[in-house]
């Protein structure tokens, strides 16, 4: 490792030593329960959260959170939210994922939501040397569980590397949401590379 990669909470040595062991998935409407059900399905021990605890029962093969906290131990959380206050209270609360992740952690976001937030939660997870990927998805529950989404992914590389090769993420998580992925951005610069679909 060089210099100027030591002891920065993004360093290449992050990536090689980065496994999926734990996925947790915040949000259970139609598309978090979809994605959560495909990661099952993947072989994933998976993590479930919503704030209405009945949904969490709904995921078989899930262990169901009773509180955010309980996906502390996830290498990768995947959140399902419908607007700007739900991904802040879960990202930037006192007790939200920036505070409760490890360093090396990656957050999915596929909600759609504003560039201001997503660029401060992507900010926040860096200073807790966590990463983040912003993933809005196109598509319906439907086309969710077969797999079949649109997803735009903007990300730094390293996140990106982390959970997809070639900046696919469904392949390494694997496949829990989409066949095709379109790199849109590097959230913390001017970056825009698309991907051939």
């Amino acid at each position: 490792m060089s210099a100027s990669t030591a002891g920065t909470p993004h360093s290449v040595s992050s990536t090689a030593n980065f496994a999926i062991k734990r996925v947790g998935v915040v949000g259970l409407g139609h598309m978090g329960r979809a994605f959560a059900a495909n990661l099952v399905e993947d072989g994933h021990p998976v993590a479930v959260y919503d704030r209405d605890p009945n949904r969490t029962s709904g995921v078989a093969g899930a262990r169901a959170a009773a509180r955010l906290g309980d996906l502390a131990d996830c290498d990768v959380v995947l959140t399902s939210l419908p607007d700007d206050d739900a991904l802040s209270a879960v990202a930037l609360g006192p007790m939200g994922l920036t505070a409760i992740l490890a360093p090396n952690a990656v957050h999915v976001s596929t909600s759609t939501v504003s560039p201001t937030l997503s660029r401060r939660v992507s900010e926040e997870h860096a200073r807790h040397g966590q990463d983040y990927v912003a993933a809005p998805v196109l598509g319906n529950p439907d086309f969710a569980r077969q797999r079949k989404l649109f997803v735009l992914a903007a990300g730094s590389p390293l996140a990106m590397q982390k959970v997809g090769p070639q900046a696919v993420i469904p392949l390494r998580l694997p496949n829990p949401f989409a066949q095709r992925l379109a790199r849109t951005a590097d959230l913390r610069g001017d970056r825009r590379d698309r991907l051939p679909l």
